[in-house]
């Protein structure tokens, strides 16, 4: 028993480790990328530690099945290289019981790994979509004050000096709109507003800028022909404050309703991915077993290089199976599950190469 738990705390203590590297390097990714569309105005940046605390239960979907294998392969690595495997099995200690005491923490990432792929992620790739969807649409979301922010494909320029941190209250607002374009740019009739404050307010499911007393200029930039209007309140209605429509992308849909969806390949391809999502981590660690047979003096890294190979062929030929799944080229009942079966099949041949199988059998 002792035994057991010195294995699972070391493969659990390396795997997670590992988790926690990769998985820090890909939020920075993420952090850049969010940094990038909250600067061009498509993000709020209220919304940026929401979306990374989102992506890291989505993110660990990937990293967990390649953490616990490079967890098994470099912890029996070690322990083959430092000749404590070969003690044990010196001692009795078979290649049955390693399998055995590899497959509990196995089951255990696999059962994480089905939570997170089968029902949690759906639910974090809507609500993802969603906050994505309603803060390039929300035109106050998207305003970071002191700076000048284009909308509307720059018909539209605002600028805000000062504001709360939902951006409900707004302080010293300005206003640009083209309002009629002419063949020469120089000819552009433009409508200027500059509103001391205003405010967010919401009536028949439809939100609206409140503005206290401001001025409103109407004319071409360097003609004598505008008009000037002053008043002590308006209301502006707010683009994309009516957005209702679901996030309907497949990999956002509950994993019930695309088995429901049986006559569409895209939603069959996105589930068979679920599926392998879940088996590779089986077949990866039942080939990280023999894969982490060293030598003394080859030290614990030397198969790095074919384990990593394994991965990414494994993991270019899934996505290779489903870009041919979902444009008709491949029978359902094949699938995805092709690929599954080929890495599995190549694994057991390792296995019979590994342990000499053929030679037993001819004894």
């Amino acid at each position: 028993m002792r035994i057991f738990r010195y294995f699972c705390k070391e493969v659990l203590t390396t795997s997670i480790t590992i988790w926690g590297i990769m998985l820090l390097i890909m939020l920075m990714s993420q952090s850049a990328a969010y940094l990038g569309m909250i600067a061009r105005g498509t993000v709020a940046l209220s919304y940026l530690g929401k979306l990374l605390l989102l992506n890291i239960p989505f993110l660990s979907t990937y990293i967990l099945p390649f953490a616990f294998y490079f967890g098994v392969l470099l912890t029996y690595g070690r322990l083959y290289a430092d000749s404590e495997m070969v003690v044990l099995q010196a001692s009795g200690f078979s290649t049955r019981r390693l399998f055995a005491y590899t497959l509990a923490p196995a089951l255990l990432v696999l059962l994480i790994t089905a939570y997170l792929v089968l029902h949690l992620n759906p639910e974090i790739i809507s609500k993802k979509g969603k906050i994505l969807q309603f803060s390039s649409s929300n035109v106050l979301q998207s305003l970071v004050p002191g700076e000048f922010r284009s909308i509307d494909d720059g018909n539209t320029i605002i600028y805000v000096s000062k504001a709360n941190h939902n951006k409900t209250q707004l302080h010293d607002v300005f206003v640009a709109h083209l309002s009629k374009k002419s063949a020469m740019p120089i000819g552009d009739e433009w409508t200027v507003s500059y509103m001391h404050n205003a405010h967010k307010e919401r009536h028949f499911a439809h939100d609206y800028l409140q503005t206290g007393v401001g001025a409103q200029y109407k004319g071409v930039p360097g003609e004598a022909g505008y008009s000037i209007l002053h008043y002590k309140s308006f209301a502006n209605l707010l683009p994309g404050s009516a957005i209702t429509q679901e996030y309907k992308r497949l990999d956002g849909t509950p994993t019930t309703l695309l088995m429901a969806m049986r006559n569409n390949l895209h939603a069959q391809a996105e589930l068979q991915w679920r599926y392998s999502c879940v088996i590779q981590v089986l077949i990866l660690t039942l080939l990280a077993i023999p894969l982490s047979r060293v030598r003394p003096r080859q030290g614990r890294y030397a198969k790095f290089l074919p384990a990593i190979l394994f991965y990414f062929v494994y993991l270019n030929l899934l996505f290779f199976a489903r870009f041919l799944f979902e444009g008709g080229k491949t029978d359902p009942v094949f699938g995805l599950w092709w690929v599954n079966v080929l890495m599995l099949f190549l694994v057991l041949i390792y296995y019979a190469f590994s342990y000499q199988w053929f030679k037993r059998a001819r004894k």
